[in-house]
């Protein structure tokens, strides 16, 4: 082989070992009793409902209700194992919640 072919053949075998980027072997990792890393998206998740509230009883005994409306905002997180650095899967942490009554 030439002197030529051997430099182009050396310099791309630099390259690959020295150009390529670090890889994480995850195959052996399988994300289950290891830490998690968050990392918030700036997102937020919103939800809401209602349910019955009972504030007393009348003196017949009937049940004095009231609606009580919740608006439920989450911040949303990426989860990351902490093992291997992968991406394992999103969650919701609670951030704020508002009530308000509505008098039937």
């Amino acid at each position: 082989m030439s002197i030529v072919k051997r430099a182009i053949v050396l310099v791309a075998a630099v390259c690959m070992l020295v150009g390529s980027p670090a890889m994480k072997v995850s195959a052996a990792c399988d994300h289950k009793d290891t830490g998690r890393d968050l990392q918030w998206t700036g997102q937020y998740r919103y939800s809401s409902y209602t349910h019955t509230v009972i504030r007393g009883y009348y003196t017949n005994g009937t049940p004095i209700t009231v609606q009580c409306h919740v608006n439920v905002t989450k911040k949303i997180y990426l989860c990351y194992c902490t093992e291997c650095g992968e991406y394992v899967t999103t969650t919701d942490l609670p951030y704020q919640e508002a009530h308000s009554i509505v008098h039937n």
